[in-house]
């Protein structure tokens, strides 16, 4: 079955955490980096354009950048700019406790979105900047680097399950857009 998703999802929907700590010791694994960013990733789930609260305390904030669209022949191009910012948000993780996040601008999700024909086209959507994490003594700052490239007919995507491929916490990782 394939699955559909919508063209703009959220910006949430794409996260990925990766981690340099402040001191070299203290560094997430993949494993915490992940649950970190399912965590964010439902503190953003349907977020408006402005500062909401979060879970456990904190607020974070989902402001518009640069929207376009132009059109080049029977290609009609979306580009959208979604900056996620962090101001001592705290998230729960599971069994590693909490994580209180901050950062402005934290995040910083592109999106371009080409279309033609009968509702075919392009995605090719990214994921990056920094933000600041704390847990109990601990703390760093994480980078992001991810990107998602993939095609599309009537049928969001073309391909069952894309991924966005890139960096969390220094480690290499995949996210599927079905596991948010």
């Amino acid at each position: 079955m394939r699955r559909r998703y919508p063209i703009f999802l959220t910006a949430a929907a794409v996260l990925a955490i990766p981690s340099c700590g402040t001191d070299p010791e203290v560094m997430l694994t993949s494993t915490e980096a992940q649950a970190v960013l399912r965590a964010i990733l439902e503190e953003f789930d349907g977020f408006e354009f402005e500062a909401v609260e979060c879970d456990h305390g904190g607020e974070t904030t989902a402001s518009r950048g640069e929207e376009r669209r132009e059109t080049k022949g029977d290609t009609v191009i979306f580009t959208r700019e979604v900056r996620l910012s962090f101001a001592q948000c705290q998230v729960s993780v599971g069994g590693a406790g909490r994580y209180t996040l901050s950062g402005d601008p934290a995040l910083t999700h592109s999106q371009r979105t080409a279309y033609w024909g009968d509702f075919q086209g392009h995605a090719h959507w990214t994921l990056s900047g920094t933000f600041g994490w704390e847990r109990g003594e601990e703390s760093g700052r994480c980078g992001v680097d991810f990107t998602l490239d993939t095609g599309f007919d009537d049928v969001w995507p073309e391909v069952e399950d894309p991924y966005y491929r890139g960096r969390v916490c220094g480690h290499e990782a995949e996210l599927s857009l079905s596991d948010f």
